[in-house]
């Protein structure tokens, strides 16, 4: 099992298995497409293409019934016949003499048994007669046939001595696809005196075909499989042989061998191109395991050189920085409580800074505000007057719209009129009109007039009715719009109130901000003499702490610096004694490969 997960062994029986299913699907479609060839009807010159095999046996049966055709039994005019009889031959034609019927019954049976592709061996004589190897069963009724009338008798008469083969056909008594070759028989001046006809089964040579086209393609499915199968065996041989080196010499790789051989490929496809990836990684591995030993043992040796002389620098600093430490402490407290009484000033003059920055702010705030405040009781006053401009408009359009809706209900009124003229119009003309037919000849004229007048009439109450319609819709919108504008008046009613309110508050507003921007005036003026005051004491305060401050700082720099000095020492002695450390485990792990 272990055998069959290694790629020598998958890689080539995966190719041996698409080797053999598409052989063995062409197989199977070769297989099922033949046998087509034995149900159908096959031509003659579709077999002769197929190969010469098939031209010959064609030729070998055209010999067989040009022998057949010389026969002296076939010489039914002179022969002489044994007195036994064929009975129940009642379905044979009527002319056909029952002595020579059972003679060529069996005569021609024995011909037809030495002939494989037989299936029927008849003739037919000038007479009409016709004789044949397998008589039909009673059923088949030939007592009328004349074998004169069909193809295979009359192509063969006007073939003037040749053979002829008629189109394939299938048999109605064996169901199998068959073609007929006649030639017609002569006596020994030349004239004909009947036909001789074989019927020959194509679907039995199909089936030799057959079985041929399957065995060649057999063949030639086993030849390029064993070909196929030998290309296979070298390529994965050679594909085997280089995977195996690479495989063995990463083997050596992980243990840390870095003996193994170069691994030598001509190719240029992905193996060989893996194959001089790990020759380049084998070189490259060499020369960096090579340096780092090499490196290691400089850094070792160099480390413990630099960790003595750090040690010896660094105690001589730390005595420095002691003495340094010790001059600094008195100076440093000295400096702290200046610090806290310069700290005091600063914070109180930040302070008052602060608070001056802060009234300004609010100062000019409070004036940009009144300013804003101004501005909005004059829009606000405005609005209040386009609001009693909108309400007066509102009025005078609900009145407008108040009366188009009583002119429309007036139309209304005289459209209900015009309809009850038309009406009575309509009456009218038709009253008319049958005066009109009863005055005769005399009537005729005044019988159009009415009509007319009662087509007008007509006309006019459908026009009244299509404008009640649209008044109609008319006033349907009017009332809309009067709502419409009931809502608005309201609305606008109530907006001019708002409106009247904003502004009273407005004016209010802008009053107050008037009173801070004049108060805090007065607060800017007293925070800016205290400010004045604070800078002089600090100013005076930072001459003083200047002084300390800078005996102190040269002080700091010099003890800071020595610290920085012994610290720096202790990490350079740290870390010499860690690159130390790490030179030797370094040298313990380059120590493994073996070059």
């Amino acid at each position: 099992m272990k055998m069959l997960t290694q790629i020598r062994f998958k890689l080539p029986f995966m190719m041996a298995l698409l080797l053999i299913i598409p052989m063995s699907i062409v197989g199977l479609l070769s297989f099922s497409q033949t046998k087509v060839l034995e149900q159908a009807v096959i031509y003659k010159e579709e077999m002769e293409n197929i190969g010469g095999k098939f031209k010959k046996v064609f030729l070998e049966y055209e010999k067989i019934i040009t022998d057949i055709a010389a026969m002296e039994e076939l010489d039914y005019q002179s022969y002489t016949y044994s007195n036994d009889k064929k009975d129940d031959i009642a379905n044979m034609p009527n002319i056909n003499d029952p002595v020579k019927t059972a003679f060529y019954e069996a005569f021609l049976k024995n011909i037809e048994k030495q002939y494989d592709y037989l299936l029927n061996t008849y003739f037919a004589t000038l007479e009409g007669e016709f004789y044949l190897s397998n008589i039909p069963p009673v059923e088949v009724d030939l007592s009328e046939f004349d074998p004169r009338q069909r193809e295979w008798y009359m192509n063969a008469e006007a073939a003037d001595g040749d053979i002829i083969w008629t189109e394939p056909y299938m048999d109605t008594g064996t169901g199998k696809s068959t073609i007929t070759l006649a030639k017609a028989m002569v006596d020994e001046n030349g004239k004909i005196v009947g036909v001789v006809g074989l019927d020959f089964d194509m679907q039995k040579l199909a089936r030799l075909v057959r079985m041929q086209i399957i065995k060649n393609t057999s063949i030639i499915g086993g030849i390029s499989l064993l070909i196929g199968i030998f290309f296979v065996y070298l390529f994965v041989r050679r594909f085997n042989r280089s995977l195996s080196k690479i495989q063995h010499g990463m083997e050596k790789l992980a243990t840390g061998d870095l003996r193994t051989e170069i691994v030598e490929t001509t190719s240029k496809d992905e193996l060989g191109q893996l194959s001089s990836s790990y020759n380049k990684m084998l070189i490259n591995l060499k020369e960096l395991v090579t340096n780092v030993i090499q490196t290691s043992e400089q850094v070792a040796t160099s480390s413990e050189q630099l960790s003595a002389n750090s040690e010896e620098t660094s105690k001589a600093t730390d005595h420095i920085t002691r003495s340094i430490q010790e001059v600094t402490a008195g100076t440093d407290d000295q400096l702290s409580k200046m610090k806290l009484s310069m700290d005091f000033v600063h914070r109180t003059l930040h302070d008052v800074n602060a608070i001056q920055k802060s009234s300004q702010a609010v100062s000019l705030t409070s004036e940009g505000s009144s300013i804003q405040a101004r501005k909005g009781r004059d829009i606000i006053h405005q609005a209040v007057e386009q609001m009693h401009a909108i309400s007066d408009n509102t009025k005078n359009t609900s009145t407008i719209i108040y009366d188009l809706e009583a002119r429309s209900k007036e139309i209304e009124k005289i459209l209900s009129i015009i309809n009850d003229i038309a009406n009575q119009t309509n009456l009218l003309s038709l009253n008319a009109a049958i005066e009109a037919a009863r005055a005769g000849e005399h009537g005729k004229g005044f019988a159009v007039v009415a009509d007319e007048v009662r087509k007008l009439a007509e006309q006019s109450s459908e026009s009244t009715k299509q404008i009640s319609q649209i008044i109609n819709e008319i006033q349907q919108r009017t009332g809309m719009v009067v709502d419409s504008m009931k809502t608005g008046e309201e609305a606008v009613g109530k907006g001019t109130e708002l409106v009247q309110t904003a502004g009273d508050t407005f004016i209010n507003i802008s009053d107050s901000i008037d009173d801070i921007v004049q108060k805090m005036g007065d607060v800017s003026k007293a925070i800016t003499q205290i400010s004045i005051n604070t800078d002089d004491l600090v100013t005076s305060m930072e001459n003083v702490s200047n002084i300390s401050e800078k005996t102190s700082t040269y002080m700091q720099e010099v003890a800071g610096a020595t610290e920085e000095q012994t610290a720096s020492m202790q990490e350079v002695s740290s870390a010499t004694r860690l690159l130390a450390d790490m030179a030797i485990d370094l040298q313990n792990l380059a120590e493994r490969f073996k070059i």
